[in-house]
């Protein structure tokens, strides 16, 4: 019996080979695929979940990885990051694939799902970094119109400013994200590196990193699981109606899952 991550695997390949041989518009193409990659991630993370365990939330991002040493006709590899908050765990999938490579969600194509329990929660940060290549090209562009400003008497204004815009905004507007770290004792299995959560800007994005905002007091978290279970609920005080609230509708259980989350595009690294 074919389950649902092999049909949804299929469909995959199938809609590369029709827009390789031109049958499938590049738009729909992406379409496509994006809706059948997250939900193979879905159905991946469903296979996963304990009895009575309640997937709360999830968010998708796919990031681009340019190296300087790269042709820039060459196509640039791309991470796939999703992350499924639960009542007990942070799950996260993610993998680097060509934009004309399709996933599989298996060794076939070097995914790695990894995990950290509630419990081992000991540390969530935000981060910010100035945005230091926006920054250089701007002041390139910048210079580029001032040293050539004689021949270029139409658009010098134009690229003068949008150098400086670009300054800016790379300076104003750092890149942020949310790290979650393990305590020292973490169990074997555990990520050794920090989980991060990139596109805060994105709706998903920004309920999941209320959520983990949430988890802050790591030492609290461990003195409340010698007295019991450690879920979300009683890691963050509050009782599982309230959490469903709070999550907003469609978030409180598998079955309820909206299907129209597609990947953000986070910011290249």
């Amino acid at each position: 019996m074919t389950s649902d991550a092999d049909r949804l695997r299929d469909e995959i390949r199938e809609a590369t080979a029709a827009k390789k041989r031109g049958d499938l518009p590049e738009k729909r193409y992406l379409n496509q695929v994006a809706q059948a990659t997250v939900d193979l991630y879905r159905a991946t993370i469903a296979a996963r979940l304990q009895p009575g365990e309640e997937l709360r939330l999830e968010h998708h991002v796919v990031r681009s990885h340019l190296k300087l040493n790269q042709s820039v006709l060459k196509e640039t590899a791309q991470e796939a990051i999703s992350l499924f908050l639960t009542d007990r765990r942070l799950l996260r999938i993610r993998c680097f694939f060509l934009p004309d490579q399709p996933l599989t969600c298996d060794d076939r194509d070097g995914t790695i799902v990894d995990e950290v329990q509630i419990c081992d929660i000991d540390e969530v940060r935000v981060r910010r970094e100035i945005r230091i290549g926006e920054m250089a090209a701007g002041a390139v562009t910048a210079a580029v119109a001032m040293l050539f400003q004689s021949w270029l008497r139409i658009t010098f204004v134009f690229l003068f400013l949008l150098g400086i815009l670009g300054v800016l905004h790379g300076l104003l507007l750092p890149t942020r994200w949310i790290e979650v770290r393990t305590a020292a004792g973490a169990p074997a299995g555990e990520p050794a590196e920090p989980i991060r959560v990139f596109a805060l800007g994105k709706k998903s994005g920004r309920a999941l990193a209320k959520a983990l905002l949430r988890l802050r007091a790591g030492a609290a978290l461990r003195g409340r699981a010698a007295d019991g279970p450690c879920t979300l609920a009683s890691a963050t005080g509050d009782d599982h109606d309230r959490d469903k609230k709070n999550l907003g509708p469609g978030l409180a259980g598998p079955a309820s899952l909206p299907r129209d989350h597609r990947p953000a595009r986070g910011e290249g690294g």
